[in-house]
């Protein structure tokens, strides 16, 4: 089973919902450290989301992806 969902999220001045785009599914801590550090780096220039944070989305105590953890 996957550790989570890496999702990369931006705020939007113009709308009240931001917006945000799935990286994709991490196995550890560390992995996703290591994916949002090259998403930051190639993704906005690739046409990618310019995020403002990475959030890991993780299953919840019923099996849902309800768990939202910030990325420091």
């Amino acid at each position: 089973m996957e550790y989570g969902i890496l999702v990369a999220e931006s705020d939007c001045a113009l709308r009240t919902i931001g917006e945000y785009q799935i990286i994709g599914a991490v196995d550890s801590l560390e992995e996703e450290r290591e994916i949002a550090q090259n998403y930051t780096v190639h993704g906005p220039d690739s046409g990618c989301l310019a995020p403002d944070r990475f959030v890991i989305v993780r299953r919840g105590e019923w099996g849902w992806y309800t768990r939202r953890e910030l990325l420091y």
